[in-house]
């Protein structure tokens, strides 16, 4: 069984009380992270980044939809804990894009839900 570390509980912005998590949730977070983050963003990594929510509200074509697919499913692999990982996105005409990440973390596949709006990347649910 990979070990998939240790880190601040973190998606946005670290909780109050310091909250440490670990394994799958710990990954989890890291990846959403990435989604929040425009490439080039971090001075010390200009290829971390797949900001999701500069595509919220726009008008995405199907072949739009799959290249975002694409690049967030790459931006993903990109984390050494992720072996594979595949994203499906359901836009909603609320403003708000449901992704949904399997992530493959060396243990077996795993589900990432995510809500995004223009502003925020949510975790709904790891599984």
């Amino acid at each position: 069984m990979a070990d998939l570390g240790t880190d601040l509980s973190c998606v946005s912005d670290c909780t109050s009380d310091m909250a440490e998590v670990s394994g799958r949730v710990a990954l989890a977070q890291s990846v959403a992270r990435r989604y929040q983050t425009p490439r080039g963003r971090l001075i010390y990594d200009s290829n971390y980044g797949f900001d999701l929510t500069g595509y919220v509200n726009d008008d995405l074509s199907p072949a739009d939809i799959a290249r975002i697919q694409s690049g967030a499913a790459a931006e993903a692999e990109k984390d050494e804990r992720v072996e594979t990982a595949e994203v499906v996105i359901a836009v909603s005409v609320a403003g708000i894009m449901v992704v949904t990440v399997t992530l493959d973390d060396g243990n077996g596949p795993f589900t990432l839900v995510l809500s995004v709006s223009e502003v925020t990347v949510d975790i709904l649910s790891v599984k």
